[in-house]
Parts: C-alpha cells; sequence; structure tokens
C-alpha cells in the first residue's frame, strides 16, 4: 500500500512539475511577444529615407503638402508639411512633435505661421495617430503599441533629421525642434544626441516621471487601475526620463513653455526639467491650462516660440 502511495506520490509531482513548465513556457512566450510587440527599431543612419512630398495645397501664403519617408523600421511614415508660397530657397526648418493625443491634422491650423516667418515646418506622424492609426485592437495589443510609440518616436525623429537632407527646401544646417508634452518628453534623449537639431523648444513638457505620476492633478480624476498602469509605466520609462539628457543639449539653446494653469504636468516636474538644462536657456510663463488649450491660446504660444527661433536663427546666420 506505502509502495503504491509512494508511486502515485512521484506522478503527481511529475504532473506539477510539468504543469509549472508549461505555465513558464506561456509566461516566457507571452514576455518575448511582448517585448516584441514593443521593441523599436534601431535607427540607422545609412538607411534610406527616400521622401517623397506631393498633394500641395495653398492656404493663403503658405503651401500644405504631405510627404512620405522611410523609417529606422522600414514602414512609411507620413508627414505634414508646410512652406512659404512664394519659394524663397533654402529654408530655416523646425521639426515638430505634437503632444500624446494629437495628430499631424491638429497641427494644420497653425502651420501656415511658420511659413509666414520664413520656416518651413515638417510634422511627422506618430505610431498609433492619424494615418497610422490601427483600428480593432485589443486593449492588450494597443497597451503594448502605445509602448513601442513611447520608444519608436525618437528614432523616428532621427530618422525625419536624415529626410530632410534630400529636401530641396531645407536648410540643412538650420533645423530646429520642437516638442510639445508627450512629443517633447519622448525624445530629449535623441535631441540630445542629434547636433543636427541645432535648438530646442520644449512646451508644456516636465521631468521626473515618477513624481510627474505621484503628484499629477489628473490623479483625482483617474481610476484605481489607471494610476496603477501610470505608476507601473513611469518605472518602466524611468531611464527615458528628459531630466536626464536634457542637460547634454547645451550650448544649443533652448526655450521652456509651461503654464500656470497646468491640469496634468506638476509645476515641480516642469521646474525641475527646466533647472536640469544647461545654458542658454528661456524660461517662458504663461496663463494657460494644459489639457484643451483654446485656438487664441495655442496660437499665442506658437507665434511666441516662432519670434524666438527667429531671434535664434538670426543670431546663427550672423
Amino acid at each position: 500500500m506505502r509502495s503504491l502511495d509512494a508511486v502515485m506520490f512521484r506522478r503527481l509531482i511529475r504532473r506539477i512539475l510539468w504543469f509549472l513548465a508549461l505555465v513558464a513556457l506561456c509566461l516566457g512566450g507571452l514576455a518575448w511577444w511582448a517585448w516584441s510587440e514593443g521593441a523599436p527599431a534601431p535607427y540607422r543612419s545609412d538607411q534610406p529615407r527616400k521622401p517623397v512630398v506631393r498633394e500641395r495645397e495653398r492656404r493663403g501664403s503658405a503651401l500644405l503638402a504631405h510627404m512620405e519617408f522611410t523609417g529606422p523600421g522600414g514602414d512609411r511614415i507620413p508627414c505634414l508639411v508646410c512652406t512659404p508660397a512664394k519659394g524663397a530657397g533654402r529654408l530655416p526648418t523646425v521639426v515638430f512633435l505634437y503632444g500624446i493625443g494629437m495628430s499631424a491634422r491638429d497641427i494644420e491650423p497653425v502651420a501656415p505661421l511658420f511659413a509666414e516667418a520664413g520656416f518651413a515646418l515638417f510634422c511627422p506622424e506618430q505610431l498609433m495617430r492619424g494615418d497610422r492609426r490601427e483600428l480593432g485592437l485589443s486593449p492588450v495589443v494597443e497597451a503594448f503599441r502605445f509602448n513601442r510609440r513611447v520608444r519608436q518616436t525618437g528614432p523616428e525623429l532621427r530618422a525625419l533629421v536624415d529626410a530632410l537632407a534630400e529636401v530641396p527646401d531645407v536648410d540643412p544646417g538650420h533645423i530646429y525642434f520642437w516638442g510639445a508634452s508627450f512629443g517633447a518628453i519622448t525624445t530629449a534623449r535623441e535631441v540630445a544626441k542629434d547636433q543636427r537639431l541645432r535648438a530646442a523648444i520644449f512646451t508644456l513638457a516636465g521631468g521626473d516621471l515618477p513624481r510627474l505620476v505621484a503628484e499629477s492633478p489628473m490623479r483625482e480624476r483617474a481610476s484605481a487601475l489607471q494610476l496603477w498602469a501610470t505608476s507601473l509605466a513611469a518605472k518602466f520609462f524611468a531611464p527615458m526620463d528628459p531630466i536626464h539628457f536634457v542637460g547634454s543639449i547645451s550650448p544649443r539653446p533652448m526655450l521652456f513653455q509651461n503654464t500656470d494653469g497646468d491640469d496634468i504636468l506638476p509645476r515641480a516636474c516642469a521646474e525641475a526639467l527646466q533647472a536640469a538644462a544647461g545654458d542658454p536657456k528661456e524660461i517662458r510663463w504663461y496663463p494657460f491650462p494644459h489639457n484643451h488649450l483654446g485656438p487664441a491660446q495655442v496660437e499665442a504660444l506658437v507665434r511666441d516660440g516662432i519670434e524666438w527661433l527667429k531671434k535664434v536663427d538670426g543670431a546663427a546666420k550672423r
């Protein structure tokens, strides 16, 4: 009887071990799939970008157009383009990266302001936004794709700068970066690395991501699950925190545009990013919210930033 019990016990242990091995295999496969879904394609400077500009449309004194270029993963990335309607040779150029819930179409109303000031504007569509939006994804897949977007936006910025070298309208010695909120926070590392970006504007941006999540005014409107997910994301993306990289942008000029009534970003996070930046830098505060800016408020931020860029570009040409 004891012998039979021992045999049954060994069989039970064996089955438990097989079950645990199967669970480990499944978890490993899930982890590999999650990593592959979120892993960005590496940036390679020797990769052909093949920019193609098409569909030009006149808007007053500006020309709106659409461009495609090859991104780090080999996919064709759409990009909004705006230039002066009257050709002016090679132009100082602004690369604009928008916020988390926006698309390139949201930039069209203010795009002519850049052309009026003599700049070319290039605004790439980010992964999961605008024409790159994938419909019908499950929440799990969408979360992993967002992970990829966070990590892919920077390499795609550098790929766009590569492509601009082949665009006749662009003066390659006068390319400037402008990031708004998510677009600024996720790409500071690449801006620091890429010396072709001669100055940078950070609008509605901050650093110290764990503190941003812990102290954001949005916590009052978030569910327990959302708070847990954002806290986890802040820890996961901590190595990309712009506070680690913004100091390396110096001595290239920087402008920080933040708002007193920011309903997303704690003031302490904005000030932490500003303090981490080297000189020369300018810091400007506006009596606006972060979310749901009105058209007049958006225009005020854009016009102010353009005036700053005009001074920087003028100084660079002397």
